[in-house]
């Protein structure tokens, strides 16, 4: 049974969108910010390690929610690939998943209680909703 809660990991600083770009298998550098879309990111060989929704909420400000797997694991290895980028990594809290009204399809958009909510054109998906609920599970 999938799980209901996930740990969205932040990517932030000057150079995100690059780091990002370079690290992840979608084009992150044409997300306008306030949408999001599917990415993954890959081993060296080109099989998918792990399957993400990636949130352009500012300029320079990514969330990125693993769908199944180890945020922890994935925010550490993707950790290792800094370097000299001015990008900060930061693992959030593991965060409930819960079914929200209609939205623009692909519209990313944060609460000020930290809440991110992904459009997904007939409802969308709150990710830090207080009470969880699984009919997101259904679409």
């Amino acid at each position: 049974m999938p799980s209901r809660t996930t740990r969205p990991i932040t990517l932030a600083g000057p150079d995100a969108a690059a780091f990002a770009n370079a690290q992840l298998s979608s084009d992150v550098l044409s997300l306008g910010t306030g949408r999001w879309q599917w990415s993954g990111w890959l081993d060296p060989k080109g099989r998918v390690r792990a399957l993400l929704q990636v949130a352009r909420v500012a300029d320079d400000r990514f969330v990125v929610v693993p769908r199944g797997g180890d945020g922890e694991t994935l925010a550490n290895d993707l950790k290792r690939f800094v370097f000299r980028s001015k990008v900060t990594i930061t693992l959030g809290d593991a965060l409930h998943i819960a079914d929200g009204d209609a939205r623009d399809d692909m519209h990313a958009f944060e609460h000020d209680d930290g809440t991110l909510v992904l459009g997904e054109g007939d409802a969308s998906i709150f990710i830090g909703a207080r009470d969880d609920n699984d009919a997101w599970r259904a679409r």
